[in-house]
C-alpha cells in the first residue's frame, strides 16, 4: 500500500460545483483503480491524499502533476505500508475549508488564506489539517444512496489529535 499526500496551487479559483464535479468523477476511476483519496481546498489552494497499490498511485500522481490546472504541486509525504488504506473510507471525498463551519470543526478558527497557502508546504501541518478535516467528514458523512457505492470502509471513529501550534 502507498500513500502519498501532495499540496498545490490552482492556475484560477474554481466553482465550488466544479470541484465536486472532478471529485466525483475522480471517485469512479479511483473506484476501477482500488484507489482512495481525500482532498480539501481553501481558496486556491489544494492538499490531497491518495492510497492504494503503488502502481495505480503513482501513475495517477504523474497524470495529476501534468494536470495545467494547477502548479507549484509538492509532495508532503510518500510511504509505503501493509494493510488497509488509512484513508479509505471514500473512492474521493472533498472537504471545503472555505465554510467557517467546516474550519472551526477542523482547527477552531479560520486561518487567511495566504498563511494556509504558506503553511501549506510544511508537511506536518499539511497533514495534520488533512487528518482533522478527514476525520471531520467521515464524521459528518450523510451517506447518500448517490454516493454509498463510493463508500469503500467503516466510517473512522474519533480520536483525539493534538491541536496545531
Amino acid at each position: 500500500m502507498l500513500t502519498l499526500a501532495y499540496r498545490s496551487d490552482a492556475v484560477q479559483l474554481l466553482p465550488f460545483s466544479e470541484i465536486t464535479d472532478i471529485c466525483l468523477q475522480s471517485a469512479h476511476r479511483n473506484q476501477e483503480r482500488g484507489i482512495t483519496g481525500f482532498l480539501v481546498e481553501y481558496e486556491g489552494t489544494f492538499m490531497q491524499i491518495l492510497e492504494g497499490a503503488a502502481g495505480p498511485v503513482t501513475d495517477l500522481y504523474a497524470s495529476i502533476i501534468r494536470d495545467r490546472r494547477h502548479h507549484g504541486i509538492k509532495t508532503l509525504m510518500m510511504t509505503r505500508h501493509d494493510g488497509p488504506p488509512r484513508h479509505g473510507f471514500w473512492a474521493m471525498n472533498y472537504g471545503p475549508l472555505n465554510t467557517e463551519s467546516f474550519w472551526r470543526a477542523v482547527l477552531d478558527e479560520p486561518m487567511d488564506p495566504a498563511l494556509f497557502r504558506e503553511r501549506s508546504h510544511e508537511p506536518d501541518f499539511a497533514l495534520e489539517v488533512l487528518g482533522r478535516a478527514y476525520e471531520q467528514a467521515c464524521n459528518r458523512a450523510k451517506l447518500s444512496p448517490a454516493v454509498r457505492h463510493l463508500i469503500r470502509a467503516a466510517i473512522p471513529q474519533p480520536c483525539d489529535l493534538p491541536r496545531l501550534a
